[in-house]
């Protein structure tokens, strides 16, 4: 009983948690509690995120999930099962912070669980399910429609077909960006941003068209203050917003200022300039444990 009167407070609150608060800021107060488990000191990094849980009157699902890695590096899974079903409970403000930060294996640790404790785990992921939007089914068909437009002609776009049909084939996939930009520009009017608020990882369904649409620098110029006020609202993923950024500046021959599009096999940087990197994410609002190079495939 006591941990469903857990879980249902938790679930009222998201009516109103992350509607109130400047999400870079909230990440770069949670900086700290990153380097603390990176230099494995899980107590002050539990006792930091209790101040902070108590400072914005909730979490996200990545920093619930860090409070559970801190409990299962304790040897308390007990409460590291508990923790992960209230993570879970929640929304991700960036799915990013799953799977760039090295030495945070949440599932590693969440296969190291008993049965009772996986238990509590499935539960966190049933109760995710609850804070789906209830617009979900009408922007993941909208959403889909708009990947697959993204590829029509992108599909064909291969070394032996280049050499026949090259020239027509751009030519092509360029009018349907623009008609994609303009399908996008429409949801984005009616819906806002579509990212986690509508159900966990619906913004990586946008990655590969926003990826080609930061070719047009236009619709750079015109959406980037826009996309700028939704990652501070909680919206959009400051990782999607920044690789997003940094493709636009590949795309016009520029060096990459946040190292998110970058190639990892030919990345180099002295310590210097990668302190500078983490410097300059940290300013949208992401902390200094990521990868630097971040590291995901291209499209």
């Amino acid at each position: 009983m006591k941990y469903l009167i857990l879980i249902f407070v938790v679930l009222a609150s998201q009516c109103s948690f992350g509607q109130l608060i400047n999400h870079i800021e909230y990440k770069k107060d949670c900086n700290i509690v990153y380097l603390r488990v990176d230099s494995s000191k899980y107590k002050a990094a539990l006792t930091t995120l209790k101040k902070l849980e108590k400072k914005y009157g909730s979490l996200y699902t990545e920093e619930y999930i860090l409070r559970a890695f801190c409990y299962h590096k304790l040897n308390n899974n007990k409460k590291a099962s508990i923790a992960m079903e209230v993570a879970w409970s929640h929304r991700i403000c960036d799915p990013a912070y799953l799977n760039q930060i090295d030495g945070f294996d949440w599932v590693k640790m969440g296969e190291s669980f008993n049965e009772k404790e996986k238990k509590r785990l499935n539960q966190g992921y049933e109760n995710n399910l609850k804070l789906r939007s209830k617009d979900f089914d009408s922007l993941a068909f909208l959403v889909k429609e708009l990947s697959d437009k993204d590829q029509k002609y992108r599909a064909f776009l291969s070394p032996k077909k280049m050499e026949s049909l090259g020239d027509s084939l751009s030519i092509l996939s360029i009018e349907q960006d623009s008609l994609n930009i303009l399908e996008f520009e429409r949801i984005y009017s009616k819906y806002g941003f579509p990212g986690e608020q509508i159900s966990c990882l619906f913004s990586t369904r946008l990655l590969a068209f926003l990826l080609h649409s930061a070719d047009y620098n236009w619709f750079v110029d015109r959406m980037r203050p826009k996309f700028l006020i939704d990652v501070k609202n909680g919206d959009m993923p400051a990782s999607l917003f920044l690789i997003w950024v940094d493709r636009n500046s590949n795309s016009n021959g520029k060096k990459e200022e946040f190292a998110m599009y970058v190639n990892p096999k030919s990345f180099e940087a002295t310590p210097l300039e990668i302190q500078l990197i983490k410097q300059a994410r940290l300013e949208y609002g992401i902390v200094n444990s990521f990868r630097v190079p971040y590291n995901f495939t291209h499209h």
